[in-house]
């Protein structure tokens, strides 16, 4: 499946989906990878590898107070939760009833970047 707009995947999949909320900061300190690739923002680098590896529907938003994704799918939850440290306890947000907040840091931004072949 694919990328869609939040309010699009929310019309089609309902509320009842898995959702992470994050703040994350700006990173890397320096602009270029190893082979010389630009890094991308942690919001793009994250749209990419959810592009990259979950088969299902997925959305992603960039808010003020930080990250929005949804994803469909016991597989798209999984591998969010292999990536990302999600916490245990779930909110109700509009995004869906199961809203979890995670850490997006330093390190997940790394583990993601080496995932889609950047090299620090």
């Amino acid at each position: 499946m694919s990328k869609m707009q939040l309010k699009d995947f929310i019309q089609k999949h309902g509320r009842k989906t898995f959702a992470i909320s994050s703040t994350p900061q700006k990173w890397p300190t320096v602009e270029k990878d190893m082979n010389n690739r630009y890094f991308p923002t942690p919001y793009q680098l994250l749209s990419d590898w959810c592009g990259a590896y979950l088969k299902n529907d997925w959305a992603i938003n960039q808010r003020s107070e930080g990250l929005v994704l949804v994803v469909k799918g016991i597989d798209g939850e999984n591998k969010i939760r292999e990536m990302l440290k999600v916490s245990d306890n779930a909110k109700i947000t509009e995004a869906g009833y199961t809203t979890y907040s995670t850490t997006y840091g330093q390190a997940e931004y790394k583990g993601l970047a080496g995932d889609l072949g950047y090299v620090f």
